[in-house]
């Protein structure tokens, strides 16, 4: 990202899991990388941009949350100070600030109240209006009475919204769609058009004023809370340290570790405490001088675990590539037998074709000549059954003539020689010798 007139940047800031990343993804299409020398200023911070039709390019910045523990607030304020009043040292200038807050908390303390407190240190008055008071967690029921109440208690209630809403910090409800997001980032543009650009009293106090951060107003706000909780530490310590002795002398023993190992961890947070409260003793150089390292350092960890996962991921694939090759290698041995396997099946199917087609034929053969044989038998047949036919035909014949000439030569012949019978056979032979006789006379007489 540029330092560009045109480019429009827009701080998303609250206390974790307040919804600022998503949020900003119902607006963005994609992070990009950061330009030029604000590199190292986001090590902390992400940058996200998307394009507005009539506005151009917008930069939206995702911040580090505030969280329960008092001690990290010190590295949330560096990283938030050291971008914030870098870029500004750099010509990059703010828009406007959004600010996140979850309208289902039941009430303002802890890091909620933290929070808010070091927001407007952050921001101060004049940069009020160009503030965004952002309410998440609306649901489905927006309408919600307990929530609907809260909201109102935000307003009101001085220590939290209500003072900020009197310097011109909008209220604005973020449904958790696209829609409603829109809408509170248009209201900050427009606001740039109305009052131009803001400047946080982080960037004044430390570009302009030159100093240090614990000299700051969220320094000393940060600074007034580590003091306060030392003090607390301090005051555990020592009871700690009473109840410790108590319980050896009543030979406690069991209590008196639990209470040592008590005793150890509140030192331990007392010794963070006063690093923390150490570490806001720098001016903006040494801070930008800091997290330029600590991006370097970043980057390089990120390098070299990219180059040991890039060394992992080329182990697995060689060790995958010489598996392949060792299947690959398997395979052809299996593809040369397979080979051998099959043209032995086709030799012996080949064998076995050539006895089966010598098979077939002499099965044709014998089928053609049992045809053949069939049909000579039949024509054989056809032939003695005409010859039959003929032969009965010719019976018939003589039958006829011959019962033709019976009633004259037979009754004659028969009662002439005083021969009487039934017998066809004398008949036929009497008739013969009678049709004989009466040719022969019939010869004679002519």
């Amino acid at each position: 990202m540029g330092s560009e007139s045109s480019d429009i940047v827009i701080a998303v800031m609250g206390v974790t899991g307040s919804g600022k990343s998503t949020f900003i993804s119902q607006l963005v299409e994609q992070q990009v990388p950061i330009g030029h020398g604000l590199r190292s200023l986001t090590a902390a911070t992400g940058v996200y941009d998307y394009h507005h039709p009539v506005y151009g390019n917008i930069h939206l910045i995702d911040t580090p949350g505030f969280d329960d523990t008092v001690t990290s607030d010190t590295d949330v304020l560096k990283n938030i100070a050291a971008y914030m009043s870098g870029s500004y040292k750099q010509g990059t200038r703010l828009t406007g600030v959004i600010y996140m807050h979850r309208i289902t908390d039941n009430r303002v303390s802890g890091s909620s109240g933290r929070s808010i407190n070091m927001f407007k240190k952050l921001c101060g008055d004049d940069a009020y209006k160009h503030v965004v008071l952002t309410t998440s967690m609306w649901g489905d029921e927006e309408n919600d009475a307990a929530k609907v109440r809260r909201e109102t208690e935000l307003k009101a209630d001085e220590g939290f919204w209500g003072l900020m809403r009197s310097g011109g910090s909008k209220v604005m409800r973020w449904k958790n769609d696209s829609s409603s997001a829109s809408a509170v980032v248009e209201h900050l543009l427009q606001c740039r058009q109305i009052y131009g650009l803001p400047t946080l009293q982080i960037q004044r106090e430390l570009v302009e004023e030159n100093r240090d951060l614990e000299d700051t107003s969220a320094g000393q706000e940060v600074g007034r809370e580590l003091l306060e909780a030392r003090k607390k530490m301090l005051q555990d310590v020592q009871d700690l340290k009473k109840e410790h002795r108590d319980a050896l002398r009543t030979r406690d023993y069991e209590l008196a570790e639990k209470l040592q190992n008590q005793k150890q961890e509140m030192e331990s947070k007392l010794r963070k405490a006063e690093e923390a409260q150490k570490a806001l003793r720098v001016d903006l150089e040494q801070l930008l001088r800091e997290k330029t390292e600590e991006f370097e350092k970043k980057k390089h960890k990120e390098l070299r675990d990219q180059v040991a996962e890039a060394d992992e991921l080329a182990a697995k694939r060689d060790k995958e590539l010489k598996k392949l090759n060792e299947d690959l290698a398997q395979s052809e041995v299996s593809y040369q037998e397979l080979r051998k396997e099959f043209a032995a099946d086709r030799k012996k199917m080949s064998e076995r074709d050539v006895k089966r087609a010598k098979e077939l034929a002499e099965y044709e053969k014998s089928l053609k000549d049992q045809y053949e044989q069939d049909k000579q038998d039949k024509q054989d047949s056809l032939r003695r059954q005409q010859e039959l036919a003929q032969e009965i035909e010719k019976a018939k014949s003589r039958k006829n003539l011959l019962m033709a000439l019976v009633p004259s030569v037979l009754g004659a012949g028969v009662i002439g020689l005083g021969i009487v019978t039934a017998n066809p056979a004398l008949v036929i032979s009497g008739g013969g010798l009678i049709s004989g006789a009466a040719a022969g006379g019939a010869v004679g007489m002519s």
